[in-house]
């Protein structure tokens, strides 16, 4: 039949059905694979019937090579769901090849008929003919005309379709479609019929009658008729009610082979005749062509493996399935853009100001809301991507001889079409890395007491704004020595710098290029190449990746993406008269130092210039060189430094200017822009200006910054720069002029400016609309005896948690964060929500107590305060044990944290024992062995600190179980590390409440 040029758009929506089709083919295999004899019909049909709907659009648009090999793979299935033929792995591997052929074909249909199937085919037939009865092997070479109406064409199928169609009482009809009157111009496409007809039976073989239209010779005649063969349970007199086209064109095919009109009288038999008689020859309705003997081909019981599966987006689908909800709130958002637009118009056209704002506030609102439902069109779950590995695993499983199961958390996590795309690659490399040498042989694994099978898993889920994808397994573990000897060895680092990186720093040299752990070169992995590529796609992507590993228990990769790439916040930046975006996932904080400070507190590492943050050198990097302009005269001015985060390591950004935070819509660079690594994009401002997008990565390398160089001058001085165990991370605030206020940074969940304006009173407690939902708000002058707030004063509010519930403080700027070892005095100053006080830089500071000022707020949220307390003089008193709740024993040298800690674990239902040192702790526990479920400690103390603590707990048998969990203010790798060698169950940063909280839930509260 000749090529049809047929509908374009009907013809990407075939090719859009099949690929739909062949996104769960994989995961439908696996299973079945994975059942083996156990065969679950609906699961296989499922299968059947994607195959099948692949055969039939390619038989209408006359794709015949993706027909035949889809045919191909319907009979395959065909036998595997009547239970004629077990799904073992051979046969499953035949079909994952040739799905994986089928995919192919599809993607480049233009080309599809001078494609060698070949293979496939043999493949495919010889297992058909293997699974067959000896007397039914030659049907699956033997061919059947069916002629069509009017003689000359037929259609052919081989004996053996024709035989699994009539299976089960089936009957089989020649349906003529006249594609003009019957499909055209009755609004129908032939794929809608198709389907139909599908839901009644199976579409065996299609053909178009081109001889149906006539020649130039002929009359002219307007139709075109369509052939189907058509295998259906249906009788005659209901078929027509499912097909609608006249009985005239409805022909059924007997068991002998002939065919008739469903209207016309079956044939009455012949007698036999006496004789054998020569008569002239009959026309033929029906044949069957016996092909010349040939051996039937034997597949082999261990076939060649295929070549390992890697998911692939090199054609990114050009259309997404929404929600009918979804396209609901987009309409309604659109009729709402364009009433206000019109109530603005009319205002601006009365000059009417107030009506001007209003609605300027109302289309700002309005393009918020459809901003974001719009952001949601883009949003594909990661499911998606995740299922594709399930093939990968299994195929390299097989190739490594490795028993490896994949596992899959957070499917259902959203994020967005281009991120997900882009994640293909990466995935791909650790995936293949973790299966290939991170995973471990059967017979390593038993020797280290594992069991046979390795795990592999993906998890995703949201964090604070962002997506969060982690491959875990638990294999080897990467070899930190190893890392750190292959970039030695390649001269990407240099001993020095070696010596003075922690284990964190060792494993992140992976993602250099040329660095291998591989003792031997694989078709998988060994080459060093493949994890710089997941760094540099990452990174192209905004995103992070980290790497926990543990020597022979396995390895961690944890992934941070933002949520879209279309619309970003981000940080705007001038120099030089240019403005720039950075965005905000790479700005970590703000530094404005004046001009008096800047020599003292700046430096010179070499080359580099550094400057003194918090006892840390970061080097600096002039945003002007790295643009190759001139940079602008200091003259007196303050130096503003952005901190940027690359992933790997972080520095500080010089600029002229800082200016306020946007959400950009991100537009792509130009071709002559495009290889510049300092640049991720670009953006138009409001004021119709352009900004480009900056790389900080790329800046990095272009100005000579890396890992190690960070590293090298962050540990400059280090003998000099000692940070003490106690430091304290506060937030500076003032509450009435003359009173400088302070609470730990870990409390803080937001800092937002306000107007006096916006603070109300009502029902006569003090409130503000915050993130639309009233937001309660207390000052320091409700709870204590403090000044109050002035109305010349700048205010802010600071937001935090307790219970579940947001609470602000009311203060006032200016603001500061610090780090400092403070003497905490708890009591001099001490009164209901000033937990204490200290001096810093010869002032007084009040250390306020976050959960009494929230008491102060919603005491029902909160338990009352016990008997004796007041006021004016506030008593550290132990609350009344409750029965039957967990008991933790609580070791901490200051008062201060002590009573907050001791108060936040009360806060959840548990009975806490204190104590003021290790050595107090450990006489209270044996002498409570009996009630004690838990052990918090901290881990500087005098007389006996909390390591020498957890050693002595671990080295006793009677405590040899008992959790203990690490508070302190250190968090580096290297203290961590050494915490959990010395037996500590988890440990956290002190005054992380949520960590803290939700630690000793998982710990003890199960067994409250």
């Amino acid at each position: 039949m000749p090529h049809l040029n047929l509908d374009d758009e009907l013809l990407q929506d075939y090719l859009a059905e099949c690929r739909e089709h062949l996104a769960t083919i994989e995961a439908d295999l696996l299973t079945i694979e994975q059942n083996g004899e156990q065969i679950d019909e609906q699961l296989v049909n499922r299968v059947f019937r994607a195959a099948h709907s692949i055969k039939g659009g390619a038989g209408f648009f006359d794709l015949g090579i993706i027909h035949q090999l889809a045919h191909r793979i319907e009979n395959v299935l065909d036998l595997i769901r009547s239970r004629q033929m077990m799904p073992t792995p051979e046969i499953v591997n035949t079909l994952f090849r040739s799905f994986d052929k089928l995919r192919d074909l599809l993607d480049h249909h233009q080309d599809s008929g001078s494609a060698d199937i070949s293979e496939y085919v043999e493949a495919l037939t010889g297992l058909v003919e293997c699974a067959l009865p000896l007397a039914e092997k030659p049907s699956v070479k033997q061919k059947v005309e069916v002629p069509l109406p009017g003689g000359g064409a037929h259609i052919e199928v081989s004996a053996f379709d024709m035989t699994q169609a009539r299976k089960g009482g089936k009957s089989v009809y020649l349906i003529a479609y006249d594609l003009i009157h019957d499909i055209q111009r009755n609004g129908k496409t032939p794929l809608e019929v198709f389907r139909k007809l599908d839901q009644f039976g199976s579409v065996m073989e299609m053909m178009l009658d081109i001889d149906s239209a006539g020649t130039l010779d002929d009359e002219p005649v307007n139709k075109l008729l369509l052939e189907v063969l058509y295998a259906t349970p249906l009788d005659t007199d209901l078929i027509r009610e499912v097909v609608h086209v006249p009985a005239e064109r409805i022909q059924k095919v007997e068991a002998d082979g002939s065919v008739r009109a469903i209207n016309a009288p079956r044939p009455a038999a012949a007698p036999p005749a006496p004789a054998p008689q020569p008569a002239p020859k009959p026309e033929i309705v029906a044949a069957v062509k016996e092909p010349e003997p040939k051996p039937a081909p034997t597949p082999s019981p261990t076939p060649t493996p295929a070549p390992v599966a890697t998911p692939s987006v090199s054609a990114p689908e050009s259309t997404v399935r929404l929600n009918v909800t979804l396209l609901d709130s987009l309409m309604t958002l659109a009729g709402e853009l364009v009433l206000s637009r019109n109530q603005l118009n009319e205002s601006l056209a009365r000059r009417d100001d107030r009506a001007i704002r209003s609605g300027a506030q109302r289309i700002n609102l309005v393009t918020s809301e459809l901003q974001e439902v719009v952001t949601l069109t883009r949003m594909q779950p990661i499911g998606t991507l995740f299922s594709k590995f399930s093939r990968l695993v299994r195929d390299l499983s097989r190739n490594l001889d490795k028993d490896v199961q994949l596992h899959t958390e957070g499917a259902e996590v959203e994020i967005d079409k281009t991120i997900l795309e882009g994640l293909s690659d990466p995935l791909t490399h650790m995936v293949r890395n973790a299966v290939d040498h991170g995973i471990e042989g059967r017979a390593d694994r038993l020797a280290k007491g594992k069991s046979a099978t390795g795990n592999l898993t993906l998890r995703a889920c949201h964090q604070a704004g962002q997506v969060l994808i982690e491959i875990v397994d638990d294999g080897r573990g990467l070899a930190v020595e190893k890392v750190a000897a292959s970039s030695l060895a390649k001269g990407l680092v240099t001993r020095e710098q070696l010596d003075k990186m922690s284990d964190r720093e060792k494993l992140a040299l992976v993602f250099l290029p040329g660095v291998s752990t591989a003792e031997k070169v694989s078709d998988v992995s060994g080459r060093g190449v493949g994890m710089d590529v997941v760094k540099t796609n990452l990174d192209k992507l905004g995103g992070k990746i980290e790497i926990e590993s543990a020597p022979g228990r396995g390895a961690s990769f944890r992934i941070k993406l933002p949520l879209t790439l279309a619309i970003i916040p981000s940080l705007l930046v001038s120099d030089g008269g240019e403005r720039f975006a950075i965005p905000q996932v790479n700005v970590g904080e703000l530094i404005r130092i004046p001009a008096a400070q800047i020599a003292q507190r700046t430096d010179r590492v070499g080359d580099a210039l550094v400057l003194t943050l918090r006892d840390h050198l970061v080097p600096l990097v002039h945003l002007a060189d790295a643009m190759g302009t001139a940079r602008s005269q200091q003259d007196g001015r303050p130096m503003n430094v952005v901190l940027v985060n690359t992933g790997a390591f972080a520095y500080g950004l010089i600029v002229e200017e800082l200016h306020d935070t946007a959400e950009i819509v991100v537009k792509p660079l130009g071709r002559h822009l495009k290889g510049i690594q300092d640049y991720a994009g670009a953006t138009i401002l409001g004021d119709g200006r352009v900004a480009v997008i900056l790389d900080v990565a790329g800046i990095a390398a272009r100005s000579g910054v890396s890992a190690g160089t960070a590293e090298t001058v962050a540990t400059r001085g280090g003998d000099e720069a000692v940070v003490d165990a106690q430091t304290h991370s506060l937030l500076l605030f003032h509450n009435a002029p003359n009173e400088t206020c302070a609470v730990p940074i870990a409390n803080v969940s937001r800092i937002e400016r306000v107007k006096p304006s916006q603070v109300e009173t009502v029902g006569g407690r003090r409130t503000m609309l915050h993130r639309g939902a009233s937001l309660r708000l207390v000052t320091l002058c409700d709870v204590a005896s403090a000044g109050e707030l002035t109305d010349s004063q700048q205010y802010v509010v600071i937001v935090f948690e307790r219970m579940g519930r947001p609470i602000g403080l009311l203060a006032a700027e200016p603001l500061d964060m610090i780090e400092a070892n403070l003497d905490i005095d708890t009591l001099t100053l001490r009164q209901r929500g000033i937990a204490g006080s200290a001096v810093l830089k010869n002032q007084t500071v009040l250390m306020l107590s976050i959960d009494e000022l929230a008491e102060a707020v919603c005491p029902s949220g909160y338990d009352e305060a016990p008997a004796g307390y007041n006021d004016e003089a506030p008593k550290a008193l132990p609350a009344m044990p409750v029965a039957g709740a967990p008991t933790v024993l609580l070791a901490e040298d200051s008062e201060y944290f002590r009573h907050h800690v001791q108060r936040l674990i009360e806060s959840i239902g548990c009975n806490v024992i204190t104590a003021e040192d290790g050595a107090k702790a450990w006489d209270l526990l044996e002498k409570n062995r009996d009630h004690v479920d838990l052990v918090a400690t901290d881990i500087e103390m005098p007389h006996l600190d909390g390591l020498s603590l957890t050693r002595q707990i671990r080295a006793d048998k009677r405590f040899e179980n008992l959790p203990v969990i690490a508070l302190s203010s250190l968090a580096g790798e290297e203290d961590i590390a050494r915490a959990l060698e010395m037996g500590v169950s988890e440990y956290k940063v002190k005054l992380n409440e949520d960590e803290l909280t939700e630690c000793i839930r998982t710990l003890v509260m199960p067994h409250s």
